[in-house]
């Protein structure tokens, strides 16, 4: 992995690179698609891919709003946490996460106790920060076993705090994870507001012609603002129907990392 690695959509782009690098994306996404035309009907049914749906940072409409389209579908998602800001305005509570791992098999994935850059924090900073988040987790009875990184930035010589607490890591930018997947370096492809359900479709199908075998798809807030993170539930819904319609596999990221 990289010393340091470009935002993955946690928060609002920091550089031009950024959003050269998601503006090329999705140029290529378009070109898939009128190419998917000649991918034949065998290599789309036998593909072996597994996606996972992922909501960062414990959004509130996630739970009004993602929960009930996901749970219509069939689909469990991984939920990371900034454990430090759970119960404060718009952030769901403790009780209401506790629901979504007990009652509908959602994993509660960690996201650092504050969402902080790593890369802006001295190592010492950066171990209590990991461990207050991780202790904070168990305290409230949870055993988080995946972390995704606060702003998809982690220097190299800080990933051993993580690796020592955590089985798997989600990291940044839309890489292909075919077999063996490394489950410490984990990519993921994030939606952005304003963005069509096509273009997430598309990139699932582009995911099962080209045999890839896990693909995280990543969202935020699930609501109707014009956030340049929040997805309209009208959106998630027809990516959701999408998925159904296919038979595609589904599973929390701890679930699908067994499968390899």
């Amino acid at each position: 992995m990289p010393a340091s690695a470009l935002p993955t959509g946690s928060e609002s782009p920091k550089t031009a690179i950024y959003t050269m690098n998601s503006s090329f994306k999705l140029i290529l996404l378009l070109a898939f698609s009128l190419l998917l035309g000649s991918c034949t009907l065998v290599e789309i049914a036998d593909s072996p891919l597994i996606i996972c749906l992922n909501f960062d940072d414990g959004y509130q409409d996630v739970y009004q709003n993602a929960l009930p389209i996901l749970d219509k579908y069939g689909i469990k998602a991984t939920c990371f946490v900034n454990s430090g800001t759970v119960g404060s305005s718009g952030v769901m509570s403790w009780d209401e996460l506790s629901e979504l791992k007990d009652s509908y098999g959602w994993e509660i994935g960690a996201h650092g106790y504050s969402h902080p850059n790593l890369s802006e924090l001295s190592l010492e900073e950066a171990s209590a920060e990991i461990e207050l988040d991780l202790l904070l987790f168990r305290d409230k009875g949870f055993d988080p076993k995946s972390f995704a990184l606060p702003y998809g930035i982690c220097p190299q010589e800080y990933l051993s705090l993580i690796k020592a607490r955590y089985q798997n890591i989600r990291s940044t930018n839309d890489l292909a994870m075919h077999r063996p997947i490394d489950r410490l370096n984990l990519s993921y492809f994030p939606y952005h507001h304003g963005w069509s359900a096509q273009i997430i479709k598309d990139r699932i199908l582009q995911a099962m012609a080209d045999k890839e075998a896990l693909l995280i798809i990543g969202f935020h807030q699930v609501g109707f603002s014009d956030n340049w993170q929040d997805c309209p539930p009208t959106i998630l819904e027809q990516i959701c129907e999408f998925i159904a319609e296919r038979g595609l596999k589904t599973m929390t990221i701890k679930d699908a990392v067994k499968e390899f």
